[in-house]
């Protein structure tokens, strides 16, 4: 395979699946708000893990746009 397309591929997995851990940290914050114990600010918790997602989209997005194979 293609060296840049191996390391493009594996960089859209790599956006995604930190996309989908804090995309699953949000959702057991949900589900359970006392999973997370020693955060009494759990709104603070659901921004942090969206500002993560937001970071990584954005990633992703910018390597589609600019770099599609």
């Amino acid at each position: 395979m293609e060296i840049r397309k191996k390391i493009l591929e594996t960089s859209i997995k790599h956006f995604e699946s930190h996309i989908e851990k804090h995309r699953l940290n949000i959702e057991v914050i949900l589900a359970n708000p006392l999973a997370i114990h020693d955060h009494t600010d759990i709104m603070t918790a659901i921004e942090l893990e969206l500002a993560h997602i937001a970071e990584y989209d954005d990633k992703l997005e910018v390597l589609k746009k600019y770099f599609a194979f």
